[in-house]
């Protein structure tokens, strides 16, 4: 009802006006009829009546040259419309200046009333008047205004090809002026007339000159960039009809619209390459080279807290990452399919809020409002590549034994890394590089790893011995074994990734490319040794003769082979060399839970029969590493008969 009421209103005053109107230009035939019949101002409150071309539109369209421009004089309002004595300052005016001051000032009026009660014809045709007059006085920046509001009104209407033409008008207005800035803003007007349907209205002649002056205030501009003190974008435009930009989502399994949201979302893992597609459409007449297209991305929880708060992106302080298509994009008349990559480097939820296309001096900026399904983007962790792998497996107590740990970078770019060994009690170790003196030997040792590309080997040896030679348990009944702890901070590689760039731009660092990893690996000692006496007997077969039968029990959780053995007797004993005894045992591997049998021929020497505490089997074992260990099992035998 208000909404009516006002309406009504407006439409009031709207009359009384006009009528005021009418009764200045009738006063005009009494007081100036050289102004009635100047063809100039033959147009002013007739209806119907052709109206001369305007001097603007007839007049020669050159090149460009931002050295010839004009200035626009300034408006001065004529009086005040508010006096009951308006009328007869009118009829007081010494000339035509002062009558047309007056006149402008009701016209003036008089559009934005009847705008305001909805008569937009009447709009459109004062507006159109008041150009022509404003242009007669030289006011080009009034003129321009108006034109302004009469394509609001057209756009309104849906009038397209009229609307075109007015803007045309417009741009012919602003190449008039020394603003560079403001004449490309109003080209670009023009061009995103075709974004509705209207290109079929448009002249090609137009499009192809005003073309040449957007190529040529391009130039301008960007001279002035470069002579700059910070050089960058001097022209800006947000949601520009101009390109149209469309996100196009394909039918990826991963990828699915979230339910009752606009939101379409893919699921990637950190270090795959997430490949945004876009169709962007453009509306210029030829086609640009060099365009750098750009998708900028923010956290997923700052996306929801602007909209949940009514904020734009703009306003919300957080950190985003500018994914750029490195290489110069060529952007021809009509559909453009583009693909934005972005390889993921850290675990999270991000949205792409707004795309930017760079073109010379000028940066075209297009919001997630704007965008048909914008998605959201869930990076899921991924697992390091790196490996560490530990030689031997195990250590044998009462041996000095070399330690090698060997660290493989997999896909991944390392930083920074460190290597820290412990030992509990019961081994001691130091680099292999030393000389193993006593002063070298200790329980800890931390060693920096090299920063190093992707698939790179680090290989670093120590010595590793037991303090006792003895296979004696420490103080908590856990036998002895050094712990490897490797701490690395890393980097996904992409080098060699194309069509990515990653930039950090403000905020809170949460797209950081580093990050931490840690591997560790326990290498015990073995409780036994790596050959126990399970079994013995020493029995005569013959007067002087006896055979001496040991069993050795294997202990070590990875065979190893029999190389050699040997038997350390007595004076008492002499051993009888008999091959078949031992036929088939040598090079014969060995595990956890295996018995070996040695067989000794022995004959006796006069000395009486004694103990037998000295004798002692010597074992020699070899692993996979090709280690040798020489394993002393002493022996306590009496003859048997």
């Amino acid at each position: 009802k208000n909404a009516l009421s006002a309406e009504l209103f407006g439409k009031h005053l709207c009359d009384v006006v006009s009528y005021s109107r009418l009764r200045l230009l009738a006063l005009a035939k009494l007081k100036l009829p050289s102004l009635v019949s100047d063809p100039k101002f033959a147009f002013m409150g007739k209806r119907g009546q052709r109206r001369p071309i305007p001097s603007d539109i007839t007049s020669g369209w050159d090149p460009w040259d931002p050295s010839k421009t004009t200035t626009s004089k300034p408006y001065t309002p004529g009086g005040d419309l508010d006096s009951e004595s308006f009328l007869e300052m009118a009829l007081g005016a010494s000339s035509r200046e002062d009558f047309m001051k007056r006149y402008i000032d009701v016209a003036r009026v008089l559009a934005s009333l009847s705008l305001f009660a909805g008569r937009h014809r009447s709009a459109a045709r004062l507006s159109l008047e008041l150009v022509g007059l404003y242009l007669e006085r030289g006011q080009i920046e009034q003129a321009t205004d108006s034109l302004k509001s009469m394509a609001k009104l057209y756009g309104r209407e849906n009038w397209k090809g009229c609307q075109f033409l007015l803007h045309f008008r417009l741009a012919g207005l602003k190449r008039q002026l020394v603003l560079p800035k403001d004449y490309l803003a109003a080209i670009v007007q023009c061009f995103s007339r075709r974004n509705n349907n209207a290109g079929s209205l448009i002249p090609e002649k137009a499009l192809q000159v005003l073309y040449e002056d957007f190529q040529a205030v391009m130039a301008v501009l960007s001279q002035e960039s470069s002579a700059s003190s910070s050089p960058g974008a001097v022209a800006t435009f947000t949601n520009s009809p101009v390109f149209e930009t469309v996100l196009k989502h394909t039918s990826d399994p991963q990828q699915r619209k979230l339910p009752n949201r606009r939101l379409v979302r893919q699921v990637y893992t950190v270090g795959d390459t997430s490949r945004i597609s876009l169709s962007l459409t453009s509306h210029l007449a030829q086609e640009i080279e060099g365009v750098t297209v750009s998708a900028i991305l923010i956290p997923y929880k700052s996306y929801v807290a602007a909209i949940e708060d009514g904020k734009s992106i703009s306003q919300v302080n957080t950190s985003s990452q500018v994914v750029t298509i490195p290489e110069g994009v060529i952007l021809k008349p009509g559909v453009n399919d583009l693909e934005i990559a972005w390889t993921a480097a850290v675990a999270g939820q991000f949205v792409l809020t707004q795309l930017s296309l760079a073109y010379k001096a000028a940066t075209f900026f297009y919001t997630y409002e704007r965008m048909k399904d914008p998605f959201r983007i869930d990076v899921i962790p991924g697992e390091p590549t790196q490996l560490m792998e530990v030689k031997p497996l195990f250590f044998v107590p009462g041996h000095e034994q070399e330690l090698e740990i060997n660290f493989h970078s997999g896909k991944d770019e390392i930083v920074k890394g460190d290597l820290n060994l412990v030992c509990t009690p019961g081994l001691v170790l130091c680099p292999a590089s030393s000389d193993k003196g006593d002063g070298t030997w200790s329980s800890a040792c931390k060693v920096s790893l090299d920063a190093c590309p992707p698939e790179t080997d680090q290989v670093l040896k120590f010595w590793v011995k037991s303090e006792k030679n003895s296979n004696e348990e420490n103080d908590t009944g856990v036998a002895p074994s050094v712990h490897a702890k490797i701490t690395t901070s890393y980097c996904l590689a992409t080098k060699g990734v194309e069509n990515v760039v990653k930039k950090e731009v403000k905020g809170d660092d949460v797209f950081s490319t580093q990050f931490p990893y840690e591997m560790e690996a326990v290498i015990p000692s073995l409780a036994d040794q790596a050959l126990s006496i399970d079994n013995m007997s020493f029995n005569t077969y013959a007067a002087g003769r006896s055979i001496l039968s040991i069993s050795a029990k294997c202990h070590v959780p990875a065979p190893f082979a029999l190389k050699g053995w040997s038997l350390d007797a007595p004076s008492t004993l002499q051993l009888v060399e008999n091959k078949e005894m031992h036929k088939g045992l040598k090079d014969i591997m060995l595990l956890k839970g295996d018995i070996a049998t040695f067989c000794f021929d022995c004959a006796h020497n006069t000395t009486p029969d004694k103990s037998l505490s000295e004798t002692a089997l010597i074992a020699e074992l070899e692993d996979e590493h090709k280690t040798r260990f020489t394993e002393r099992l002493p022996l306590r035998l009496k003859k048997t008969s």
